[in-house]
């Protein structure tokens, strides 16, 4: 468990423990994959016996699977129903899905869907691409939004105080030597990002990765969620890049109608930042 939740499991007096210690379990899980339980215990740092009646309860409702022959752990099935209802929950999915794929056809490259959610991209949805080297996370999965495609643009139409928030709250860690690092420089990027309506991850999330990504609205011309294309550094050339940012600006103004955005309704939520120097992002 992370310090932040830890301290407020401690301070609730309505916190079923054992619960907390049976979802850090799945977390391990899902971070892991397959581990016996010895390594659960150190993991987590619980005794065995406790880790095993956890592991014994949430097999039993499906949640955790167990191979005799290798005497490991891994998630069970019952965790993509419940994924499967969470994305079904979110309109946002059910309207992009269809466009995500027709980019999908139109580019061979992974295209991403994904939310803000306390302060990091959350990925709801991941369409795979066809070539036989193609970038690819997990939905699920969370990132920094200053190093990513994603996160920059629905940033880029966040309010000065939510840009301020996240800087506070998570920082601004170098992942890679290309990673935006300072405030300024996240700002004057985020500018830019406004300018040409849509952000680029130029290495800045992993090595050799690039990403393109443009912004979803909802119809209160709030930029709920983001779509995005991602690939080997070496097929993102500037021209393919200036082609990608130009089609998913089109798919994501088509999810967004679909939505109710009306871009006469649109409210401008930004704050004036400095101007970009000399960073292409």
């Amino acid at each position: 468990m992370d310090a932040k939740r830890q301290g407020e499991a401690a301070s609730s007096r309505y916190t079923i423990h054992a619960l907390v210690k049976a979802l850090d379990l799945l977390e391990v899980l899902a971070q892991k994959g397959s581990l016996t339980l010895t390594e659960l215990c150190r993991e987590l740092g619980q005794p065995k016996s406790s880790v095993f009646r956890h592991l014994a309860t949430l097999e039993m409702c499906g949640y955790v699977r167990h191979s005799p022959d290798s005497e490991t752990y891994r998630l069970g099935t019952k965790l993509i129903e419940l994924g499967n209802a969470v994305k079904a929950q979110f309109d946002v999915h059910e309207e992009a899905v269809p466009f995500m794929r027709q980019l999908q056809e139109a580019f061979s490259e992974t295209v991403n869907l994904a939310i803000l959610e306390e302060g990091k991209v959350v990925y709801l949805d991941i369409l795979e691409g066809t070539q036989p080297i193609r970038m690819a996370a997990r939905p699920g999965r969370r990132d920094f939004v200053h190093s990513t495609a994603i996160g920059k643009v629905i940033l880029a139409h966040s309010a000065e105080t939510v840009v301020d928030a996240i800087i506070d709250q998570h920082g601004l860690p170098a992942l890679t030597p290309q990673t935006i690092t300072t405030a300024d420089e996240l700002k004057a990027a985020l500018s830019l990002v406004c300018t040409q309506g849509y952000a680029v991850d130029n290495l800045e999330n992993e090595d050799g990765v690039c990403c393109v990504g443009a912004p979803i609205f909802n119809h209160h011309g709030e930029a709920i969620a983001a779509i995005s294309i991602s690939g080997p550094a070496s097929r993102f050339s500037a021209a393919r890049i200036e082609a990608l940012g130009n089609e998913l600006k089109r798919a994501a103004q088509s999810i967004s109608e679909r939505l109710g955005f009306r871009s006469e309704n649109a409210t401008d939520v930004r704050r004036e930042r400095p101007n970009p120097r000399g960073r292409s992002r």
